[in-house]
């Protein structure tokens, strides 16, 4: 179907393979680029460029996203685990077998409950 393609491009490949080697066993192959080897030397500026245009913003973005994840979001994280940890404490004192904590406890926070409950209420 498209094999005048493939057979072309193998052709092509063929040909500049083998002008490369001719080439190449004469000596340094980049001796030859006379006035246009400082420029092919620094690829035209074009990985300059690139890294102006690309790497660098994206790195500063990378490490914006780094400490805002370091600083914010895990602060947050932290302080969600604390508060479970000292609510699992408080919870473990009041219900450490001795009835009377407990009982207090229970009627502490119905009482609690009941005042939130009348402060939305009302």
């Amino acid at each position: 179907m498209h094999a005048w393609i493939a057979v072309t491009s193998t052709v092509i490949l063929v040909v500049v393979a083998g002008l490369t080697w001719l080439l190449s066993r004469t000596g340094d192959p980049a001796t030859r680029l006379g006035p246009l080897r400082p420029m092919l030397a620094r690829e035209f500026g074009i990985d300059a460029a690139y890294d102006r245009i690309a790497v660098r913003p994206t790195l500063r973005a990378a490490d914006l996203v780094l400490r805002t994840d370091r600083d914010v979001v895990d602060a947050y994280v932290r302080g969600a685990s604390s508060g479970a940890m000292t609510a699992s404490r408080l919870l473990r004192w009041a219900q450490n077998h001795n009835v009377q904590t407990y009982v207090t406890v229970a009627v502490l926070g119905v009482a609690l409950a009941a005042v939130l409950a009348g402060v939305s209420a009302g």
